[in-house]
């Protein structure tokens, strides 16, 4: 498929204005499967927001170590060490040292910094995931 160099190719997605929530899956020529995602459509301001993880928050996030590593994408796992930075959890050598690594890697390493740091630092992490990415948040049952 030749798009050319200055645009990539998009696509248009029509659907009824009572869905909530929707898999989009990417296939490419041979139909095989590139890339899924649940998408939330619910209004922001208008989503419940649930109570705050108990302080449990470190035994519940080591009881998903694996899945997390396996589902989160880079560019939340970014987003989480911005707000992690913002909220005083890590420093600025914490963030620029784990955000060089593989997106598995980053993973581990955010897992690692906040658990070691405690329940509100874990609080903190399921919180602002659950924001940024609420299928894996669900999927993980941290929601």
């Amino acid at each position: 498929m030749d798009f050319g160099p200055s645009y990539d190719p998009t696509f248009e997605i029509r659907l009824p204005t009572n869905t909530e929530e929707v898999t989009v899956t990417v296939k490419d020529q041979t139909q095989a499967e590139v890339w899924e995602n649940d998408v939330d459509l619910t209004d922001p301001a208008q989503r419940e927001e649930p109570p705050r993880p108990p302080s449990d928050s470190p035994q519940r996030l080591e009881a998903v170590w694996s899945e997390f590593v396996d589902s989160v994408s880079d560019p939340v796992l970014n987003q989480l060490l911005d707000r992690l930075r913002q909220h005083g959890i890590i420093n600025q050598e914490e963030m620029d040292s784990t955000r060089t690594r593989t997106r598995a890697d980053k993973a581990r390493d955010v897992l690692t910094m906040v658990v070691n740091k405690g329940a509100e630092a874990s609080s903190c992490l399921i919180e602002d995931l659950r924001r940024l990415d609420s299928s894996v948040s669900k999927k993980l049952n941290l929601s």
